[in-house]
């Protein structure tokens, strides 16, 4: 019988969420700000939609959970949140330069942001994806989760926006 667990340190989980998201931004920096707001037939959001969800995401649960502001502003629910679609985009969208400098500065950022919070308790324990948070550090598994089943979204996207 297993009596110890596995546990990764949080500096760890943090490098990989950073690998990860430069990974991401890869596949989206040399996409031009026109290929970024397009959803391809049989898609139902953009690469820019994407990337907003994924700073969303990151805010929301890292900050909002612990009852912390998000780095990210308020209009970012209405546009990237569950349930929205770049079919409601107005006018105030942040702009694809803007979503792609986010996630440049966060991730540099994020180690800073949350230094001596990752035990910091979330207002309310979650479980999504199958992974179980009651902390803020517990948060970096799922957002590692999260962040790879969109990279696999955005590379379909991509793909169909550039086919090689």
């Amino acid at each position: 019988m297993i009596t110890d667990t596995l546990s990764l340190p949080f500096s760890t989980l943090l490098r990989d969420f950073s690998d990860l998201r430069s990974f991401v931004l890869k596949f989206l920096v040399t996409m031009e700000s026109d290929e970024a707001f397009l959803v391809p037939e049989g898609f139902n959001n953009s690469l820019h939609w994407q990337l907003g969800h994924l700073l969303y995401t990151q805010g929301t649960t890292l900050f909002e959970w612990c009852g912390q502001p998000s780095p990210f502003h308020r209009g970012f629910q209405q546009y990237f949140g569950l349930g929205s679609s770049p079919k409601d985009y107005d006018s105030l969208v942040p702009d694809w330069d803007t979503l792609l400098a986010l996630a440049r500065r966060h991730v540099r950022d994020l180690p800073d942001q949350v230094a001596g919070r990752l035990d910091q308790p979330l207002t309310n324990p979650r479980k999504l994806m199958n992974i179980s948070m009651a902390t803020a550090g517990d948060t970096l598994p799922f957002l590692l989760a999260h962040e790879g089943e969109h990279l696999a979204h955005i590379k379909r996207l991509r793909k169909a926006l550039r086919p090689d």
